[in-house]
């Protein structure tokens, strides 16, 4: 064994060297020569000068430019300052691959050589696309089904063939051919793609040694050229998140519109159960490929609440993309949802793949809103009921003709309260169309504190009212809340219309008040008492309180009491029943008991009070409308004549002569002052009569005689100032002229208005005219005074006192003859037999 030195300067040539070995050999040994070839070679140093952007989509082009150069006698520097390579041969060029690797859905890796480049002048760039694909190694620009490239016609590219083309169709990117390619870098048409620059060993310049195809589709370690010493100079990797790129898709984010409802109705128990909202949808690429198994997230928050965004359940697509995501509504006003669906690529490790995607859409929330009348009284806050005594059912009581009140509360079927929601209260809906009256809820608890008596609430105040001439009885009342409906005289549609109808009826109880008035008295008190056994009588009429009309068939109890003056209270001893006629009235007779109470002796002193106890349709009476009337004992006594004239009896008597008279002499001067008054307007009628035909003074003689009627009128309180117009002064004269026919009035008035406004000129027709009206005034008035007036009367005055007399025994036939009874007109013509 021996070593000899051997070292390679800088100064020496690039080449294909050849050492020789000589031995010359000893006494022993025979001589020998050998050589050996040794290459001296440059390492190969390939340099990226620029890429563009790693993040590309469909249509873009992706391109880089590098330098290939030798080692610049530096093997073990990376420096770009050695000389440039140029062409596809040695001993100054070499040939470079390009190898596009991609990782699709399920992790694993593929590779395609996708150009062969040759240097020139030391760079290399992916061939420019051209119009006509000209650029494409299998472009066949003659049709004639061999590239045009393939120059010996063997069907196959050799690599002296296809240097300087793209050897697949990767520019621009085009994902759909991606996937249609069978030997696809990216087969899934988006991800991550790594390049491979790998210059192949041309001696003298170092490189790699050319790949096999098998070694492409090897995962893990896939080509010997990494095991090389130096690989890095001639072997080049642009990671895909570095100066590689990314194909990233466009996502598409459906989802699917819908009317989201707040509750919903239990199938097996009926109940009202909340229900969620559950956003659906598909996630989708641009070429409408199924992203499977993708987180989504879903937010929602309501408009014009102040409650910030909910986050939903998470929710990930199926094996079609799609997607379904529950959102809880607990505490939801019905309304107008704004929902957020968002697809993160870097939450699914896509971020290489495909892009983000958010979509906001808006849903409407309705609710079945839930009505609950929660209190119903008479007047403003009482509270009455009814209870059947057949089955115990409560029934609120009203009362006709009275004022009531309502409490509600409007919710949604979650519980939340929905306020400002207007309401319609019907009585008898299905007769009465019209609402009563409609409210709105308050916003702060969903609350219609209603009272009928309110003018601010029912401008018209009507309560109780009858319906198609029903009075008492069991009444339907309805609250509801129409939203879909414009209601005449009650609530309008409402916008919003994001919540449900509903209404609630009750049945109540209308009853009338009822008033007990006195027909026949039957208080005897102190002079004027009852002696014993002396009867007693006494008549009440039951009244509808509001209405005045009749009560029917109703019993009244007259409750007779004694006082007991050892105890100084009134004891019940017995009472009367009665019940009322058609009238209303109730009447009761009872032989006075004196002084015997209950059996015993008494002072005398006895009441009877009448009772209504009420019925199912009327209230019972009040004590304060019971009436009550006391009798006395009292000795009957026998008046003695001698006694005088001044007996109870006779004073009565002159005290009403007396009253008789007054009364007659207060009307008697009332008709004096009147009679007073119409002669002093006669006086003043007939003077201006007599001025107007005695002078031409027309107009002033006119306005004389208003000032004059002004004065009297003020006089007598038929005006109360001096008008300037003569409509009030009309009114004035039709009321002191009442007894004036009133087309004799308006020819007066027209005098007056004749002489203030027209401008025509005044002459002796319109004197004479005066005159002739103001006469007939005068004449009226004589009349009305029963000065010397006659009553004529005419054909149209006479009243039918004697025609038209029916005999007794007069009928009238069915013919419509009239036949006296018992007198046969045709007794002859008769062939009655016995």
């Amino acid at each position: 064994i021996f070593s000899i030195p051997f070292d390679i300067n800088p100064q020496d040539s690039l080449g294909n060297y050849s050492l020789q070995f000589e031995y010359e050999g000893n006494r022993l040994m025979k001589g020998n020569v050998d050589s050996q070839s040794v290459w001296v070679v440059s390492r190969t140093f390939v340099n990226v000068i620029s890429a563009d952007s790693n993040v590309r989509e469909s249509g873009d082009r992706w391109g880089f430019t590098a330098q290939v150069t030798d080692d610049n006698k530096t093997a073990t520097i990376r420096d770009s300052g050695g000389r440039e390579l140029s062409g596809p041969n040695t001993p100054n060029g070499g040939l470079v691959d390009v190898i596009y690797e991609g990782l699709d859905f399920e992790g694993v890796l593929h590779r395609q050589v996708v150009a062969t480049l040759a240097p020139n002048a030391g760079l290399i760039s992916l061939p420019e696309p051209q119009t006509d694909d000209s650029h494409l190694c299998f472009y066949d620009g003659n049709g004639d089904g061999i590239p045009d490239r393939d120059s010996n016609g063997n069907g196959q590219l050799d690599d002296s063939e296809a240097i300087g083309c793209l050897k697949a169709n990767v520019s621009p990117l085009n994902p759909q051919l991606l996937r249609d390619d069978p030997d696809s870098f990216l087969p899934d048409g988006f991800g991550p793609v790594s390049v491979y620059l790998r210059f192949r060993e041309t001696l003298p310049n170092e490189g790699c040694e050319v790949l096999e195809v098998q070694y492409l589709s090897m995962q893990g370690k896939w080509d010997p050229c990494v095991d090389q010493i130096g690989n890095d100079h001639f072997r080049v990797q642009m990671a895909y998140n570095a100066n590689g790129f990314s194909l990233i898709g466009r996502t598409s984010l459906d989802v699917d519109d819908q009317i989201v409802y707040t509750s919903e109705i239990d199938p097996l128990t009926g109940e009202i159960v909340p229900k969620p909202m559950i956003v659906t949808g598909q996630l989708t690429d641009e070429l409408d490929t199924n992203l499977t198994f993708r987180n989504i997230r879903v937010n929602y928050e309501m408009v014009n609440s102040p409650a910030g965004p909910v986050a939903c359940y998470n929710g990930i697509t199926d094996i079609n993309g799609m997607y379904a995501i529950t959102c809880p509504l607990s505490d939801v006003m019905a309304g107008k949802a704004r929902v957020t669906v968002s697809y993160s690529a870097w939450d699914n490790n896509d971020a290489y793949r495909y892009q983000n995607k958010t979509v906001q859409t808006e849903f409407d929330v309705f609710s079945n809103s839930t009505l609950q009348i929660a209190e119903v009284g008479p007047f403003k806050s009482n509270v009455e009921t009814y209870v059947a005594p057949n089955n115990g059912t409560a029934f609120p009581v009203l009362y006709l003709k009275e004022s009531f009140h309502i409490d509600a509360i409007l919710t949604q079927s979650n519980g939340q309260y929905v306020g400002g929601k207007c309401l319609n209260i019907y009585l008898d809906p299905q007769k009465n169309v019209r609402p009563l009256a409609s409210i709105n809820t308050r916003e702060s608890d969903g609350m219609v504190e209603w009272f009928s008596g309110d003018p601010s609430q029912n401008p018209g105040l009507k309560g109780v009212e009858t319906t198609g001439g029903e009075l008492e009885g069991f009444r339907l009342l309805r609250v509801a809340f129409e939203p879909d409906l414009n209601i005449p005289g009650g609530c309008d549609k409402d916008t919003s219309n994001v919540l449900n109808g509903s209404h609630m009826d009750i049945v109540v109880l209308v009853r009338s008040k009822v008033d007990l008035q006195v027909k026949t008295t039957w208080s005897f008190v102190n002079n004027n008492g009852l002696d014993t056994d002396d009867n007693v009588n006494g008549e009440i009429a039951l009244l509808r309180d509001r209405l005045d009309l009749a009560v029917e068939n109703e019993e009244i109890y007259f409750v007779r009491q004694y006082w007991d003056s050892d105890n100084m209270e009134w004891v019940v001893e017995g009472r009367n029943e009665s019940y009322t006629n058609e009238q209303g009235i109730a009447s009761f007779d009872w032989a006075f008991a004196g002084k015997t109470c209950a059996g015993e002796s008494c002072v005398g002193d006895w009441k009877i009070t009448a009772y209504y106890p009420g019925s199912t349709f009327f209230a019972e009476s009040s004590d304060d409308e019971n009436i009550s009337h006391e009798i006395h004992w009292k000795k009957a006594t026998v008046t003695d004549q001698s006694e005088g004239i001044f007996t109870p009896s006779t004073i009565m008597a002159i005290v009403i002569v007396l009253l008789g008279a007054a009364i007659a002499g207060v009307m008697y001067y009332q008709r004096v002052v009147a009679r007073r008054q119409v002669e002093a307007l006669r006086g003043i009628l007939t003077d201006t009569m007599l001025q107007l035909q005695a002078a031409n003074e027309y107009i002033a003689i006119i306005f004389d005689c208003y000032k004059q009627l002004v004065k009297h009128f003020r006089r007598h309180g038929f005006m109360k100032k001096v008008y300037e117009t003569t409509r009030e002064f009309e009114s004035a004269v039709r009321g002191a002229f009442h007894m004036v026919p009133a087309d004799q009035l308006d020819s007066f008035i027209a005098i007056f208005e004749e002489a203030r406004y027209s401008d025509h000129e005044i002459g002796p027709s319109h004197r004479d005219r005066a005159i002739e009206t103001l006469n007939a005034i005068t004449q009226s008035l004589s009349i009305a005074l029963g000065d010397g007036g006659m009553v004529t009367r005419g054909d149209q005055h006479e009243a039918k006192l004697y025609g038209g007399l029916t005999k007794a025994g007069e009928f009238v036939a069915a013919d419509g003859t009239v036949k006296q009874a018992g007198v046969d007109d045709n007794a002859d013509a008769s062939d009655f037999k016995i």
